[in-house]
Parts: C-alpha cells; sequence; structure tokens
C-alpha cells in the first residue's frame, strides 16, 4: 500500500469516486483540463482531511489540505523526474529541428522528387510513420514537409491535414519511443500493474482503433476512395480546383510562425532523429539489463525504465544538435540555447497536465483507494465483463472529443481501467488499457477543441473548421468497426487473431459497402481530359453519361489557364 510521509490510505467507500466525478464533469462542461483536475485534486484532498478529522485513518491525527497536497505532489514529481525531464527536453530537440532548417531543405527535395497524386499522399503517410516521437514534432515536420508535394500534385488540403493529423496521433500510441510512451507507462505503474513497460507493449496489437486508421488510409490512398465532404473537395482537387470555396473560409487558418534557417539540409533533420531512437532502444535494454540481470527480452523490457531511457537518448541527440548547427553557423550558441529554451516552453502546459493527472492519482487512487472501490462496484455490477473494453472505448471517445485531450483523458480512465480488470477481471486488462488509449486518441484526432487539430489546420493553412468537417466522418466511420472489435476482443478473451480478424474485414465490408452505395445514388466525380495544350475538359459523372446541371456547371466553371499541366500526371 502506497503511503505518503505521513499520510495513510484509507477505504471510505463512496466519497472517493466523487474527485475524479467532479474532474471528468468539469473537463466535460468546461472543455478545460487543467482547472477541471485541479478541483479534482482540491476536492479529494479536502475528503481526505474530512476523514482523519473524523478518526476514520488509523494512524492519522492532523491532516492540513496543503500540506497533502503539496506532499502528494512532491512525492509524485520526484517518482517522476524523468519523464518532466524528457518532455522539456523532446520540446526543445522539436523546436531546435525545426529551426534548422532541415525540414525545409527536405521539402524542397521532395518537390522535385516525389510526382503523382498517389506517390505524394504514401510519402506523406511515410514521413508521418517516421517522425513518431511526438504528436506536435510529427504534425509540424510532416505538415511543413509534405504539404507543398501534396499541392502541387492536385491533393486537397483536407485529405493531406487528414492524413497527417491521423497519422501523428495514433503513432503515439503504436510506437514505444514517444513522449506519449513514458507517461501512458508511467500512469499504467501508478495504478498499481508491475512490468507497466510490458504491459504497453502487450497492449499495442489491441489498438484496433490506430491500426483500422493507418489501413483506411492505405485503402483511401490506394483506390482513389473518399466520401461525404473530402470527396468534394479531392475532385475539385484533380481539376486543379482550390477547397477555400467552402463557407468554411470565414474562420481562417492561424499562422505558422516557425522562422527556418536557409542554409539546412535534410541531415539537419534525420540525423538527431535517427541518434535519439537508436540510442533510446539501446539504453532500454541496457537499464533492462541491468536492473534485471537477465538475457530474455521480455525480461529485460519489463524490469527497463522507458523515461529513463528516452532522457539519456534526448539528451544526447540535443547534444548532437549543438555540434551539427552551431559550427555551420545555422544558429549562433546563444541561439541555440534560446531556441531550446523556447521549445521546452511550449511543453509547459502538458507537464502542468501530467502533474495534476499525477495529484489525481496519489490523492484520490492512492489515498482514498478509489481504484478498489470501483473495481468492487464494477465486480458486482450485472455489467458483462466481456463489455469493459468497448465500454472504455466508448467513454473515452467521449470525454476526449469534449475536452479535446488525450493525456487528460487517458490519465483519468487508465486507472479505473486497471481497477475494474483486477481478479478475475484480469483477462480484460491488456484490451482495455489499448481501448482506453484509442479512445482517448480518438477525441485527439477530431475534437475542434482540440489544440493538434489547430496545429494541423494551421499547418496546411486551411480553416479549422474544413479540417474537423471533412476528417470526423472518417474517424467515425472507423471508430465505429472498432466499438464492434472491442466486443469481438472482450467475449473472446483477448483473442488477438480474432478480433483482428473481424475488424479488419468489417472495415472491408463498410468501406466496400459505401463505395457501392456512392455509384448507386450516382455521385458525382469529376474526370479530367487535357489533350495536349490543355485546352478540352470534359467532366461526366460516376453513371458515365449525365452532365452536370447548370448549376454545377457554373459552380466547377474555371478558366483553361487555371488547369495545371501535370493534371494527368497527377491524377494517374
Amino acid at each position: 500500500m502506497v503511503s505518503y510521509g505521513d499520510y495513510i490510505p484509507v477505504s471510505i467507500g463512496f466519497p472517493s469516486i466523487i474527485p475524479p466525478i467532479v474532474a471528468m464533469v468539469l473537463a466535460l462542461t468546461t472543455k478545460e483540463v487543467v482547472s477541471s483536475l485541479f478541483f479534482g485534486v482540491f476536492s479529494a484532498v479536502i475528503i481526505y482531511c474530512i476523514a482523519v478529522a473524523r478518526g476514520m485513518v488509523e494512524g492519522v491525527s492532523d491532516a492540513n489540505v496543503f500540506d497533502v497536497l503539496f506532499t502528494v505532489m512532491g512525492i509524485k514529481i520526484a517518482d517522476n523526474v524523468h519523464i518532466a525531464l524528457f518532455l522539456l527536453f523532446i520540446g526543445g530537440l522539436i523546436n531546435l529541428v525545426s529551426v534548422s532548417g532541415g525540414a525545409k531543405a527536405y521539402g524542397v527535395w521532395a518537390k522535385k522528387a516525389i510526382k503523382g497524386r498517389r506517390k505524394s499522399m504514401f510519402s506523406t503517410m511515410v514521413l508521418g510513420l517516421m517522425m513518431f516521437l511526438d504528436d506536435y514534432f510529427n504534425s509540424i515536420t510532416t505538415s511543413t514537409v509534405m504539404h507543398p508535394v501534396t499541392e502541387v500534385n492536385n491533393v486537397s488540403k483536407p485529405k493531406t491535414a487528414y492524413i497527417v493529423h491521423t497519422i501523428s496521433t495514433n503513432m503515439c500510441i503504436t510506437i514505444p519511443l514517444t513522449s506519449w510512451a513514458a507517461a501512458i507507462v508511467s500512469q499504467i505503474g501508478d495504478s498499481g500493474v508491475e512490468n507497466s513497460f510490458l504491459v504497453f507493449l502487450q497492449s499495442i496489437p489491441f489498438n484496433i482503433y490506430s491500426l483500422l486508421c493507418f489501413a483506411f488510409i492505405i485503402i483511401s490512398i490506394s483506390f482513389d476512395f473518399d466520401y461525404g465532404k473530402m470527396k468534394t473537395y479531392e475532385d475539385k482537387a484533380k481539376m486543379g480546383l482550390t477547397e477555400t470555396s467552402d463557407s468554411t473560409t470565414a474562420s481562417k487558418p492561424a499562422e505558422v510562425t516557425i522562422q527556418q534557417s536557409n542554409k539546412g539540409s535534410m541531415w539537419d533533420l534525420l540525423l538527431p532523429i535517427f541518434v535519439m531512437v537508436v540510442l533510446a532502444i539501446y539504453f532500454m535494454f541496457s537499464i533492462g539489463r541491468k536492473a534485471s540481470n537477465s538475457s530474455d527480452i521480455t525480461v529485460i523490457l519489463g524490469a527497463t525504465s522507458a523515461p529513463k531511457a528516452l532522457l539519456f537518448a534526448c539528451f544526447i541527440a540535443l547534444v548532437t544538435t549543438l555540434v551539427m548547427y552551431v559550427p555551420r553557423k545555422l544558429m549562433t550558441f546563444t541561439e541555440w540555447i534560446n531556441n531550446l529554451i523556447e521549445g521546452m516552453k511550449s511543453m509547459v502546459s502538458t507537464l502542468i497536465i501530467l502533474v495534476l493527472a499525477w495529484c489525481v492519482s496519489g490523492c484520490s487512487g492512492d489515498l482514498l483507494q478509489t481504484g478498489f472501490y470501483v473495481g468492487e462496484l464494477v465486480r458486482n455490477s450485472p455489467i458483462p465483463p466481456q463489455m469493459i473494453p468497448a465500454v472504455v472505448f466508448l467513454v473515452g471517445m467521449a470525454l476526449s472529443f469534449a475536452t479535446g485531450t488525450a493525456w487528460g483523458t487517458f490519465s483519468l480512465l487508465i486507472p479505473i481501467a486497471v481497477s475494474i480488470c483486477s481478479g478475475d477481471n484480469r483477462v480484460y486488462l491488456i484490451p482495455s488499457i489499448s481501448s482506453c488509449l484509442c479512445g482517448a486518441v480518438f477525441g485527439n484526432n477530431t475534437s475542434p477543441i482540440s489544440d493538434t487539430t489547430v496545429l494541423v489546420s494551421s499547418a496546411v493553412q486551411m480553416p479549422m473548421l474544413m479540417h474537423v468537417s471533412t476528417q470526423l466522418p472518417y474517424a467515425c466511420t472507423v471508430a465505429a468497426v472498432s466499438i464492434v472489435g472491442y466486443l469481438v476482443a472482450g467475449y473472446s478473451n483477448g483473442n488477438l487473431g480474432l478480433t483482428l480478424g473481424v475488424s479488419f474485414a468489417l472495415l472491408f465490408v463498410v468501406l466496400y459497402g459505401i463505395s457501392r452505395w456512392q455509384k448507386a445514388h450516382g455521385t458525382k466525380e469529376l474526370h479530367v481530359t487535357v489533350e495536349e495544350k490543355g485546352k478540352d475538359i470534359e467532366m461526366v459523372d460516376m453513371k458515365g453519361d449525365d452532365k452536370p446541371n447548370e448549376n454545377e456547371a457554373e459552380e466547377m466553371a474555371i478558366e483553361v489557364s487555371t488547369i495545371p499541366n501535370n493534371v494527368s500526371e497527377a491524377y494517374p
């Protein structure tokens, strides 16, 4: 049992669930995570102090609200100092790599090397898969690098934003070498799970929503398949039309103000990231081997400290940028320090959320034994335990969409999911942790108040509401299939093969059904025929013979001179 100095945990029943309920209700109603978490923490401390005053805590005769609060906060920060430092360092690294001009240099090369709609979209996807360290870093880098490439190849801005945003957020819970992974592992461990890093690794194959998102993107690109508003913008893009004619232009995208050097090369982007990835893997095995004194990979990964490994690797990556940038005069040493500090500042809000989440875990989960009480309620409830993964996913979706933050969502839900999946329900632990993370990512990926939604819209230079309206139908389609997948996971006692098989098969069936429905209802699709000098343009719908009506023809009409000469190459 965890104790905090002189303060001993107590099981007090129903009052123990009030703090997380307060935090969740406030988060849903105010859409502001920091204050919601703070009031959750404060209510937990007050309840504990009342319990002490009534003599309910054996061995504790006096408790001061502020002393309890800051005692728990201090111990939690000390226990998670490697995570806090890593987040500061990764913020600095992100800013340094961006300012160096490496991403800009890559963009110049990519414009010359990547031609064609499908190739440009697949390249965007691949770069997003490579930039997995952090969702902010991924969004900024991939958008900055690939937006000019996709635009010149007649890919709409909404489609580019969808690919960038979906890949960047879902990669954060799919790869164990990210800024998210360290916090997730810490949260799982704080919830009372042993070998938390190994448990996180085991949950990755059950990231049904994330895996289906990747499959959806591949299908969409390979078969040039779109529906809803996205299809409208894509059809116009193939004609060389801009997509800013939509009513959402009233909300202009924010300006991206990152100043990038003109002297950078691709290696200024790739080498620091490569150094960090390789060294993070090395340190994970090195630390785990030393802690376990074993050669078994599973034992090593179970004993390793992911936050510590990421911290060491990120520090060396920062030193690498110093050695690369300053001697070549990409920036002076003073500028390097200033850019490092500016990057660290960008992580302050994330750190505040994390510290408050740690305090909720300490004050409510540990001191008030919330997990024990909730676990008893669920174990004695009529809800089938097989539905736990699906229910956790639905709750995560709702909470993250309402608050716009994945971190706040999984910080609140992981302790509850762990407590529910104890004892006889432990078989559902891995799928439930995965469903919690995927539910959190859904909202971060779709909510109009999500920071990454605003960031991607700005980086791709499109109205934010346009991005939300085109991406949400795709995300909801995948989420609906994922719910079925988590039901299968629950009722099959975590059978991975059956779960993924049913999920992927159902996704293919659903997309095929949408495609057939579009054809049956004569959904318009533009086909462009360009003669030698781009003078003749023919537009037909999917049924073949029908011409656009007068209003459609007027909307689609464009000057011949605006048709790009390479349109036939861009849309094979």
